[in-house]
C-alpha cells in the first residue's frame, strides 16, 4: 500500500476535488470520512449537542484523568478511582510471520488431540506478546502537514465553531524539532 504520504501524493488529484466523477480509491473515501466537523454537524442534525460528548485527543494527552472524570460525569457514572490510562493501540509490527502463526498451530494441535482449547498455560499469548515490536509514530514532513492543514482547514474551522473551542493551533505551522521533524 505504501506510506501515508505516498498514498496522499497518488490520490491528491482526487482528494483535492472529492466531487469529481473520476474513480475514487478507498483512501480518497477515508478523507471524506475524516472530516470530523462535517460528521459532527450531521450528528447534531439528529441528536442535540447536549447529548453528545466529544473528546479530543489533545485533551486526553494533556489530562487523561480529567477527561475520564468529565466523561463519567456526562454519563452519570461514579468514579472508580482509575488513575492509570495505558496506551492500548500503539504502533507495532510483527517480528516473524512464522511465529505469528504458531499460536494458531498450537491451538489446532490441541483441538486435534482432544485437549480442551480453553485450557492452557498461556504459551500462545506469550508468543504473541513477544512477537510484536513497538515503533515510534512516524512524523509527517512539514510539507505534507501543511497540505493536510490546508485541505482540512474549512473542516477544522467548522469543528471549532461546533465545539465552541479554539482549534487554531491545529492550523498553525508545525514547530520544527531539533531533529528537523514536524511536531
Amino acid at each position: 500500500m505504501g506510506s501515508f504520504e505516498e498514498q496522499w501524493r497518488q490520490n491528491a488529484p482526487y482528494i483535492a476535488d472529492a466531487a469529481k466523477s473520476a474513480p475514487r480509491s478507498p483512501f480518497v473515501e477515508l478523507f471524506e470520512f475524516w472530516r470530523i466537523g462535517a460528521q459532527l454537524r450531521r450528528l447534531y442534525e439528529h441528536v442535540p449537542s447536549e447529548r453528545v460528548f466529544v473528546i479530543l485527543l489533545d485533551d486526553v494527552q494533556a489530562d487523561p484523568r480529567g477527561v475520564y472524570l468529565s466523561l463519567l460525569d456526562f454519563l452519570g457514572v461514579d468514579d472508580d478511582g482509575r488513575t492509570d490510562f495505558p496506551v492500548k493501540n500503539s504502533l507495532k509490527v510483527v517480528r516473524s510471520s512464522l511465529l505469528a502463526r504458531m499460536p494458531h498451530v498450537l491451538a489446532a494441535a490441541k483441538a486435534k488431540s482432544g485437549i480442551d482449547t480453553n485450557f492452557g498455560i498461556g504459551v500462545g499469548r506469550f508468543i504473541h506478546k513477544l512477537n510484536y515490536k513497538f515503533l515510534d509514530k512516524p512524523r509527517l514532513s512539514p510539507e505534507l502537514r501543511a497540505e493536510l492543514q490546508d485541505y482540512f482547514s474549512d473542516d477544522i474551522l467548522l469543528l471549532q465553531e461546533l465545539l465552541g473551542r479554539d482549534l487554531s493551533h491545529w492550523l498553525a505551522p508545525a514547530a520544527i524539532t531539533q531533529a528537523g521533524a514536524a511536531d
